[in-house]
């Protein structure tokens, strides 16, 4: 993690309502999700960097990385548009900040939904092969 983001990590005060105190302060179209939305949002909104779920687990004092991804779930249900970078270089977290942001992570999603039904129907195949109830075309052993 770079220093900047560290230090802004660490002075990053989150009240008790949501809203984000230093660190940056909020962009003006992002207030709605910082109040309402919680404090990932909150957080995000302070860096033009992806943010880890390490690093915002570090920063909430929360143990468990998988305690940020529901948190996050949550956020995103109640219409926070957080998004998680694809590049190996920079992973982690944002907040899209323009509805062009958001429609390329929506274009990232679809293409993983696609080929995790794919996945998902082959391993189906497989088991439907191991319990003698199909054969996978094109498959040797079929």
């Amino acid at each position: 993690m770079s220093e900047n983001k560290k230090a802004a990590l660490d002075a990053a005060n989150i009240t008790d309502g949501g809203e984000l105190a230093g660190a940056g302060g909020a962009a003006g179209s992002m207030k709605y999700f910082i109040t309402v939305h919680g404090t990932i949002a909150s957080i995000l909104t302070a860096f033009s960097e992806p943010v880890t779920a390490s690093e915002l687990a570090a920063a909430l004092n929360v143990k468990d990385a998988r305690e940020i991804t529901r948190r996050i779930q949550l956020e995103r249900l109640h219409g926070a548009p957080i998004c998680a970078s694809c590049d190996a270089d920079r992973p982690g977290y944002f907040l899209a900040r323009n509805p062009g942001e958001l429609a390329a992570y929506l274009k990232s999603l679809c293409g993983r939904i696609g080929a995790t039904t794919e996945t998902y129907k082959a391993l189906e195949a497989t088991l439907d092969v191991w319990r003698g109830q199909g054969r996978i075309v094109g498959w040797e052993g079929s």
